[in-house]
Order: structure tokens, then sequence, then C-alpha cells
């Protein structure tokens, strides 16, 4: 298992889901991959199957606020059903498809730090109502039950 980090100020900060997608959606083919539910720009791309070519966990100071919530030295302000930690583009989402609705058709979900594991190794057992929810705010979270 490999990460990659990607930190550009100039590019990301700021940017709407679509630029990072599409970011994302390049970075993938440059790996030889395409996406499931994208034609192959390139014959000789193969299909992407894992993970790391699905979803782009994003750092940014609005999940860095919500992280420092999280600190296990600090006193805890958050309760356990709280999803609001950090955000997963799940890259297979996006505007043009007809198979997620708003507020899933731009991508991220939100994931308390605790649920990034399962997210990430057990994805493809999930349920749609698993992985695709909305909180109290109508805001789209990733194992909110």
């Amino acid at each position: 298992m490999k990460n990659t980090v990607i930190e550009d100020r100039a590019q990301f900060d700021g940017a709407p889901p679509s630029v990072i997608q599409r970011h994302f959606q390049n970075w993938i083919e440059e790996q030889g991959y395409h996406l499931p539910n994208l034609e192959p720009t390139n014959p000789s791309q193969e299909m992407a199957g894992s993970s790391s070519h699905r979803f782009c966990i994003i750092i940014d100071a609005e999940a860095l606020g919500n992280l420092l919530r999280f600190s296990p030295s600090a006193i805890p302000q958050v309760h356990y059903e709280d999803r609001i930690g950090v955000k997963v583009l799940d890259v297979e989402c996006h505007a043009d498809s007809e198979d997620y609705e708003p507020p899933f058709d731009e991508g991220w979900l939100w994931s308390a730090p605790w649920n990034l594991p399962e997210i990430w190794f057990e994805y493809k057992e999930l349920s749609a109502q698993e992985f695709r929810d909305t909180d109290g705010l109508g805001r789209p979270v990733a194992l909110h039950y």
C-alpha cells in the first residue's frame, strides 16, 4: 500500500470538488488505469480496482479543524455518532453521473477518522446505504449508523 501526497496550495486551495476530482482522475490515468465508470482514454489502460484509485482523502483547513476535535489528548467534544472528520472524495461520483443524486453527485463524503480503514479496505462490501448517507444537517457522510 503506497499513498501519494499532493500538496499544492496554488492549485487546490479553495478549489471546487470538480477540480480536485479531475486532477485525481488524471493521476489515475498516468498510473495506467481507467475508472470503471469512464471509458479508457488509452486502450492499454487497465480498469482500476483498488481504493488507491477510487478515494482521495482531503486534508484542508476545514478538515484539520474537525480533526482537532478528535484529539485523544484534548477533552472530547464530539459524539461517537459525529462523522464530520475528514473529507473523502469518491472519484466514481460526478455531476454527470445519473447514479448519484445530490448531495453525493459532487463525490464528497465526510468520515470520522476511525472509519477510514473500513472505507479503504471494505468499501466493496458496503451497501449504498452504509456508504452514502446524510447526517442530521443533510451533509453527505459515510458509515453513519
